[in-house]
């Protein structure tokens, strides 16, 4: 299979962030509406934890998932403050690559979306999509 995710590490280097023998970290990018360029995420909100064992079904990651929560501890931890961890399951669920991940979004009180849990995930990401 080839997998935009399974990629990243031997392809892009320089977007890993972190990484263990089990999971790297990226930023999410996105494509500039403006420029068609693909553009960083604020890294200092949001991150991504990959497992590096290609796995498109929750089933799947038997073996690595204490793994995947400890990263995306570290990463709420490297970030400040409180977060959502979470991750799609699914194309009726949101989830656009065919290679679980896990989202880590740093919340704060002073947020505008503080307290809202889940729901603040679309809200997050309409208010990035509308940016461009």
């Amino acid at each position: 299979m080839d997998c935009m995710l399974c990629r990243i590490p031997s392809r892009k280097p320089e977007e890993v962030i972190a990484e263990t023998d089990k999971v790297f970290v990226v930023v999410p990018l996105r494509r500039d509406k403006a420029t068609g360029e693909m553009v960083e995420w604020d890294r200092t909100k949001y991150r991504l934890v990959i497992p590096r064992h290609h796995a498109e079904d929750i089933a799947e990651l038997t073996g690595v998932w204490d793994d995947i929560m400890l990263e995306a501890k570290r990463q709420k931890d490297d970030m400040g403050g409180e977060a959502i961890i979470s991750f799609n399951q699914g194309a009726s669920a949101g989830q656009t690559q065919p290679h679980l991940h896990v989202w880590v979004v740093r919340c704060s009180a002073d947020d505008p979306t503080a307290g809202k849990g889940l729901a603040t995930m679309k809200e997050l990401l309409d208010e990035l999509l509308r940016a461009d």
